[in-house]
């Protein structure tokens, strides 16, 4: 609708534009033609040109919505009723509907001459401008599909977590319960309060460091009765940082790669560091201790974090350094 008066408004211009041109730039040979007489042609000028504008409107979104028709086709049926109105409106001051053209056009040749050329300019502009308007609206309507695609694909990815992670922790409830251990009760509750953080967060794509740090805290409370002395973790961070986006669950996911591909236990603990080499990222580092027998894979991990990122618009947020000793995985913040 918003572009459909865009295109009215600059029909009734254009016809206005050009009767006002006419009116300015009059025949020599007629110097004492009335103010009134002119007027009078400029509004006459005006109408023509406004109908003819309002019927290419017309034959425009008449071919739009028929079957597939040719351009000549399109062009012959558009021109010929330009022309038929052109000629019509000429036969009509004939008859001295229009007294005033008579008094400025000698011939009738003139009158089709100048409306030709009028007609042939607006009817330029119109086409010009239906086809950038045309061109703003795919542009537009592409731009929708594929944020929304975005949106799906980055929702995809980001449940995929949810699963995973209470597969992990229904794994270490069953061990709780099979050996009657006192803090099944505590672990339950711990896991509901983790499930209402991802409840709260299921429509965000991304979450605050503070808010992040929270629910690790939960997470690693967690952790902490299936591994006991074996998980050791160390929070090292700039409190200036606090406020700065990364995707939601990123650190739970990197915390649950660690324990996934490293032995834990009291003998061989696991060391976990988070710490900031710079203000624009956040290092997760552990010492590299790996399982004889690797657990299978379910795909989620480092490839599913570089997705979101990069559905973020941030396609080189995650950098991975390996030595013998320690493995570590640095992350974008985000402003």
């Amino acid at each position: 609708m918003r572009s459909l008066n865009r295109i009215i408004w600059l029909g009734v211009l254009c016809s206005v534009f050009i009767a006002v041109m006419g009116m300015i730039a009059r025949d020599v040979y007629h110097p004492n033609i009335s103010l009134y007489k002119l007027v009078k042609y400029g509004l006459a000028v005006s109408m023509l040109l406004l109908i003819i504008w309002f019927v290419n409107l017309w034959f425009y979104f008449f071919f739009k919505n028929k079957k597939p028709v040719s351009t000549v086709v399109k062009v012959a049926v558009i021109s010929l009723t330009d022309f038929g109105l052109i000629g019509l409106f000429i036969v009509l001051k004939r008859y001295g509907l229009f007294a005033s053209f008579q008094d400025y056009f000698l011939l009738d040749m003139q009158v089709f001459v100048r409306f030709f050329l009028a007609v042939l300019w607006t009817t330029s502009v119109q086409f010009t401008f239906i086809n950038a308007i045309q061109k703003e609206v795919l542009i537009q309507h592409n731009e929708q599909l594929r944020n929304e695609n975005l949106v799906a694909e980055l929702e995809g990815l980001r449940q995929q977590i949810n699963p995973h992670f209470l597969f992990n922790s229904l794994g270490t409830l069953r061990v709780m319960v099979r050996d009657k251990d006192e803090n099944a009760e505590e672990y339950i509750l711990r896991l509901a309060a983790v499930y209402r953080q991802f409840l709260s967060k299921r429509n965000d794509s991304t979450t605050t460091l503070q808010e992040e740090l929270g629910f690790l805290e939960n997470y690693l409370f967690m952790l902490k009765f299936r591994y006991e002395a074996g998980l050791n973790l160390l929070i090292d961070l700039d409190a200036t940082n606090q406020f700065k986006h990364l995707p939601t669950g990123c650190l739970q996911l990197l915390m649950e790669n660690c324990i996934k591909h490293n032995v834990v236990s009291t003998s061989k603990p696991l060391s976990v560091r988070l710490y900031q080499e710079s203000p624009a990222s956040i290092t997760v580092e552990n010492n590299k201790q790996p399982r004889q027998t690797q657990e299978e894979s379910t795909g989620i991990g480092l490839d599913n974090l570089r997705k979101r990122y990069a559905l973020l618009g941030r396609s080189d947020a995650v950098t991975i350094r390996e030595t013998d000793h320690l493995f570590a995985v640095s992350i974008a913040l985000i402003n």
